[in-house]
């Protein structure tokens, strides 16, 4: 809901939210706001799973990939989806996400849990060129079947350490 209020104030009509998965009872008891979004055109939302074609289609066309996990532990496929889109993510600076996304530079990082350090975060934003050149091998590489490859190619060509296969 962080994010959906942290949208709801940025003004920029270039800003699009694409949510994909069922939302759940917290999320739909903000369904004025879930409203006031779509429209205002800030916000498409699918009350289901995305199908890989959609999910591709959506990560062809953004410009970050947000995580909005909170106190979220442990990792997540859509880090690895993003890499192999060569997309930078948005993510919570907690646990393995936000060690990882720091550590290989992969995107920005928000203090967990805090809404405000989320809205600056979306408003201190432009297009992403600075991280652009960290995905262009990991272009040149990709293909949909091979995301997590992908992934272990091109944090060893940016990062000398040993990964191992997944």
């Amino acid at each position: 809901l962080d994010v959906l209020t942290a949208f709801d104030q940025i003004a920029a009509s270039s800003v699009l939210l694409v949510r994909g998965g069922r939302l759940n009872r917290r999320t739909l008891k903000k369904r004025k706001l879930l409203e006031r979004l779509q429209q205002r055109g800030a916000f498409i939302c699918f009350n289901r799973w995305l199908t890989e074609d959609e999910f591709d289609l959506i990560m062809q066309a953004a410009d970050y990939v947000l995580i909005p996990y909170h106190s979220h532990v442990g990792s997540s496929g859509i880090l690895s989806r993003a890499i192999g889109h060569r997309r930078p993510v948005i993510a919570s600076d907690y646990g393995l996400i936000g060690r990882r996304v720091k550590k290989y530079n992969l995107g920005y990082l928000y203090t967990d849990c805090k809404q405000r350090a989320l809205k600056e975060l979306l408003f201190s934003l432009d297009k992403p060129t600075e991280l652009n050149s960290l995905f262009d091998r990991a272009k040149e590489d990709y293909s949909p079947d091979q995301t997590v490859s992908c992934l272990v190619k091109a944090l060893r060509a940016y990062h000398p350490i040993k990964v191992r296969n997944a």
